[in-house]
């Protein structure tokens, strides 16, 4: 219920500042904190179960809805890959890479399908070991796909430096902010596969399993609600003309003038605009270039 909470907040937040967004995006946001909204009455009816209702029995019988679980952090896991695999395609222009992470993330989510339908089948708890296959595809293929994609993303950010102090400090901001994000869901993983191959016959795995749709829900939403403060966070640009501050997208990443006129050569066109808007930021290539003088 916290990790509902916080990602109410985050979407009332994302609303209010982030107007401009594609429609997909938004559209993304909704179908999360739709799914969320379901994921948590489903996660009150799995306790009241067992706790009102059953109560005084020999436990033994899984709760009707408990087989939804699986179902619906494979919902959230996958459109949330999905959105920062685009955005390393964003980055790279690479479709190597992404596939190599589509094909992880899909298979992560075929995964969770099958271990729901293994559930579904069980019917009590000494039955569960009958999804342990189901499962550990599931758990093992998830963990994969964000490490690789926090890595990468990391990896893709740190080369975009300029070389100039002050945007640099940006993208290693960005950079921090990626390789946490990526790794609370990664960590996660890992601790759920942990527990669930190593301590047999127990329910510990599900105390590392139950919040990750929430924790990649506010991952993604504080990724998009981030870009505000680097916005913020950005040196005035200053040319030939005099200081100006340059507002493209999200954000501009914008470099001190060298001791000499220059230009920014950005080869820019409309779906790389199209794509900083998405991802909120843009990084410009500065070229310099000294004028001749020549003598009479």
């Amino acid at each position: 219920m916290i990790l509902y909470g916080l990602l109410i907040t985050q979407i009332t937040t994302y609303f209010q500042a982030q107007r401009k967004d594609a429609l997909w995006i938004r559209l993304l946001v909704f179908y999360v904190f739709f799914v969320e909204t379901c994921n948590t009455a489903l996660d009150i009816s799995i306790m009241y179960q067992p706790l009102i209702l059953d109560y005084g029995t020999i436990p033994g019988n899984l709760p009707t809805v408990f087989l939804t679980q699986p179902l619906c952090i494979s919902l959230v896991q996958i459109p949330v890959e999905m959105f920062f695999i685009w955005r390393i395609h964003t980055l790279t222009d690479s479709r190597i890479i992404p596939g190599i992470f589509i094909a992880l993330s899909v298979v992560a989510f075929g995964g969770g399908i099958w271990t729901t339908v293994a559930l579904a089948g069980a019917g009590r708890w000494d039955n569960v070991s009958v999804s342990f296959h189901a499962a550990t595809l599931w758990i093992a293929a998830s963990m994969t796909t964000d490490l690789c994609i926090a890595f990468c993303l990391a990896w893709v950010l740190r080369r975009k430096k300029t070389g100039f102090g002050d945007t640099d400090t940006v993208v290693d901001r960005i950079v921090r902010m990626t390789v946490q994000t990526g790794l609370v869901t990664a960590v996660c993983n890992i601790l759920d596969l942990l527990s669930f191959l190593l301590i047999k016959n127990s329910t510990l795995n599900f105390m590392w399993s139950n919040p990750l749709s929430k924790l990649y829900s506010n991952c993604m939403m504080s990724t998009l609600n981030a870009r505000s403060n680097l916005k913020q966070s950005l040196p005035d640009h200053i040319s030939d003309s005099g200081p100006t501050r340059e507002d493209i997208g999200g954000a501009s990443v914008l470099v001190a003038a060298p001791p000499f006129p220059f230009h920014a050569k950005t080869r820019r066109t409309l779906a790389d605009d199209f794509n900083d808007r998405e991802y909120g930021i843009r990084m410009n290539q500065v070229g310099a270039t000294k004028k001749k003088c020549i003598s009479g």
